[in-house]
């Protein structure tokens, strides 16, 4: 399997419908998205989670794209932190750089730990 740019959204499933229309609804609101792109945000975001849950030893960046929906899921504390115990059994947490160093794990190492193990994403993201 390679890395693919269609959306077609294989992790929404990890969210009720509710919550997901709640987390695009604040891709869109708060990041001036088109419904089709802020779902493909939440959808990645969603991926990026399920990786970190998968391989709790690993450490991994998100792309800017990942992150947006990742922030957008923090914003429902209740819902995120059910989300992370239901699907790692601990929280996942957000741990972003503060400095302009190099940090040791780049978005570009992340893609390459998927593309080794045959894991789907969206490039575009």
């Amino acid at each position: 399997m390679q890395a693919s740019t269609l959306p077609d959204l294989r992790h929404k499933k990890l969210v009720d419908e509710k919550l997901w229309k709640r987390l695009v609804g604040r891709v869109m609101k708060d990041e001036g998205k088109t419904r089709e792109k802020a779902e493909s945000i939440m959808d990645e975001a969603l991926c990026f989670l399920k990786l970190c849950a998968d391989f709790p030893k690993e450490r991994f960046a998100p792309s800017r794209g990942v992150d947006i929906g990742w922030h957008a899921f923090l914003m429902y504390t209740r819902e995120y932190a059910e989300f992370c115990q239901r699907v790692a059994g601990r929280f996942i947490h957000h741990a972003p750089s503060d400095d302009d160093k190099p940090v040791k794990v780049t978005v570009q190492a992340t893609v390459s730990f998927m593309q080794r193990r045959g894991l789907i994403f969206n490039e575009e993201l």
